[in-house]
C-alpha cells in the first residue's frame, strides 16, 4: 500500500516537472516582476493584430478599430484580448502606442521609430513626421540645460493642406 502512495506522489510529481518545463519553452525567456517565467509566445491572435497593424493599412487604428478587423477572420475573438495583445506588442516594441493629446482613446502605429504625429483637426487625418536627435535636442533645449532626453513625443494639431484649402474656399463663399 505504501508503495502505491510513493508511487503516485512520484508520479505527481513528474507531471508538475514536466509542466513546468513545458510553460518555460513557451514563455520568451524573460522572467516578470515575481521572477516567474513570463509566457508571451506568438498566438494566431497576436500574429494576426500584428500583421494588421504592421501592414499599415488602418494608418492609426484604436483598439476598436483593429477587433472590427480582425472579427472579419476570426469572429470568436473578444475586444480584451485585442486590448491586452496590442499593449503586450506596443510594450515589446513590436508597434507603438500613440499618445494624441487628446486623453481618450490609444491608437496604435506600425511605425516604432521616433517621430510625431499631426493631426487635423477637421478631418482627422493623422500624418507621421520623423523626430531625429537633432531635432530632439533644439526642442529639449527650450527647458534650460541640465535635461536629457532619449525620446521625444510631441502630437501637433491643425488643419492638413486639403482641409486648409477647403475652409479658404468656404470663407471666400461667405
Amino acid at each position: 500500500m505504501l508503495t502505491g502512495r510513493v508511487k503516485n506522489i512520484a508520479i505527481t510529481i513528474m507531471i508538475i516537472i514536466k509542466l513546468k518545463e513545458s510553460r518555460r519553452s513557451l514563455g520568451s525567456g524573460n522572467a516578470d516582476k515575481n521572477g516567474t517565467e513570463a509566457c508571451k509566445r506568438m498566438s494566431k491572435q497576436r500574429k494576426k493584430i500584428l500583421d494588421l497593424v504592421k501592414s499599415g493599412r488602418l494608418g492609426h487604428p484604436t483598439a476598436a478599430e483593429v477587433y472590427d478587423e480582425v472579427r472579419k477572420s476570426m469572429p470568436n475573438i473578444s475586444l480584451g484580448t485585442v486590448y491586452r495583445n496590442l499593449n503586450m506588442l506596443a510594450d515589446d516594441g513590436d508597434i507603438s502606442r500613440v499618445d494624441l493629446g487628446d486623453g481618450c482613446v490609444s491608437r496604435f502605429d506600425c511605425e516604432t521609430s521616433e517621430h510625431s504625429p499631426f493631426v487635423c483637426r477637421l478631418c482627422g487625418g493623422i500624418y507621421d513626421a520623423p523626430i531625429g536627435s537633432i531635432e530632439r535636442e533644439k526642442l529639449l533645449s527650450a527647458f534650460g540645460e541640465g535635461f536629457e532626453a532619449d525620446w521625444a513625443n510631441i502630437a501637433f494639431t491643425g488643419y492638413c493642406p486639403k482641409c486648409v484649402e477647403k475652409i479658404e474656399l468656404e470663407n471666400k463663399e461667405k
